[in-house]
């Protein structure tokens, strides 16, 4: 008997626990100049977003893919739980990006304005 109440107790409490993962979340803005000059320092601003109050600690990757190809993520911590409700609000996140184009051409980044949609914006630098 007394094995039998631990073994509820203990379903009941692992149902409540959250689980942490980390996961892709979308970008609802992105402001990259079309046109700029060689050596210009250029900030890209950035906004992150998620769907839902689960989502935190969100954060972007800048990874530079080919010499003129580069590609902007959003990533953020999901805590959600099996048997609870995420509260019903977005979350918002703004980055800048510091970015010195040291040579002419053009620049092309994948942006993902969420897990399974990509965005391709150009720079040209002169």
């Amino acid at each position: 008997m007394k094995y039998s109440i631990l073994l509820t107790f203990l379903i009941i409490i692992s149902s409540c626990t959250k689980d942490y993962q980390f996961g892709k979340v979308g970008i609802s803005e992105c402001a990259i100049p079309d046109t700029v000059m060689t050596n210009d320092l250029i900030k890209i601003q950035i906004k992150a977003e998620a769907t839902n109050g689960c989502w935190s600690d969100l954060r972007i990757e800048f990874t530079e893919k080919d010499f003129f190809e580069y590609s902007i993520q959003a990533f953020g911590k999901f805590s959600g739980c099996k048997n609870c409700d995420c509260p019903d609000e977005m979350v918002y996140k703004d980055f800048v990006i510091d970015f010195q184009p040291i040579r002419m051409g053009k620049y092309f980044f994948n942006v993902w304005e969420s897990p399974d949609k990509v965005d391709v914006d150009t720079m040209i630098v002169e």
